[in-house]
């Protein structure tokens, strides 16, 4: 990983860089980890340890830069590849559109549960032998069977809903449920997954998003997404996680 200082940082010299790599985009998460040791007065580093082991590319980097002046955080950086300025430029259009699209259509403002995929398991619910999740009520990871369930909520993510259709699901062995299926159409910053979960901010309503479609790409970088989500039955646990929005911190950088 490379960077570049903007040419009007002054700060004097020496400056220390150091990696760190977390699962989201969150500038608050708590899950960003330092990578090896931090470098001084250089502009690259690597990162020898192998992260990624399925197919989903959740990786973000990002560069604390110290110095005798101040402390500065770069802007999270996914690992699905770098834009050109000419495709950059191309990409903050298609958004711009998009974002006008959603005040325009009257889009759903909510925040964005992202489900914590790694770290401690939960010792409440999780088997210890085949670390299955048996209490999909768990006050401690909400059925996630990771510690805490899911990073603070994200404010402000838009999205531009579909009316909700029924689904009816028949089981001999229980009773006849009844699925509400709303498809969704989201600016891909952050990243979305299946079993992330999206609150709509009027009224509270939850839902779980279970399939993720790229509906806009520049250069294999998403751009739009279409999901489709089921809102979680009123019973269910993800009705008791604190909405606590996640504050940033004050942006400064170098």
């Amino acid at each position: 990983m490379s960077w570049e200082l903007q040419r009007h940082f002054i700060d004097p010299t020496p400056y220390t860089f150091q990696l760190q790599v977390g699962h989201t985009a969150d500038q608050a998460a708590a899950d960003w980890v330092d990578v090896g040791a931090p470098v001084i007065d250089t502009f690259f580093t690597v990162d020898p340890t192998k992260r990624m082991f399925g197919s989903e590319q959740e990786l973000h980097y990002r560069v604390e830069l110290t110095t005798s002046v101040d402390t500065y955080l770069s802007e999270p950086f996914n690992t699905l590849g770098a834009l050109s300025k000419r495709d950059w430029l191309h990409a903050r259009e298609i958004l711009r559109k998009e974002q006008l699209r959603h005040r325009i259509q009257t889009s759903s403002n909510g925040f964005l549960l992202k489900a914590i995929r790694y770290g401690p398991v939960c010792t409440d619910c999780t088997d210890p032998l085949t670390g299955e999740v048996n209490n999909s009520h768990c006050g401690s990871c909400f059925g996630t069977g990771k510690e805490g369930g899911y990073f603070r909520p994200l404010a402000a993510s838009f999205a531009d809903l579909s009316t909700s259709s029924a689904r009816e699901h028949i089981n001999p062995q229980t009773a006849t449920t009844m699925e509400n299926v709303v498809q969704g159409r989201f600016v891909a910053d952050p990243q979305l997954y299946s079993y992330d979960v999206w609150v709509d901010e009027s009224g509270d309503a939850r839902y779980y998003i279970h399939k993720v479609d790229v509906a806009a790409h520049i250069r294999g970088v998403p751009i739009i997404y279409n999901v489709e989500m089921r809102i979680a039955q009123f019973s269910d646990i993800i009705y008791t996680y604190p909405m606590v929005p996640s504050v940033p911190p004050e942006p400064r950088h170098p």
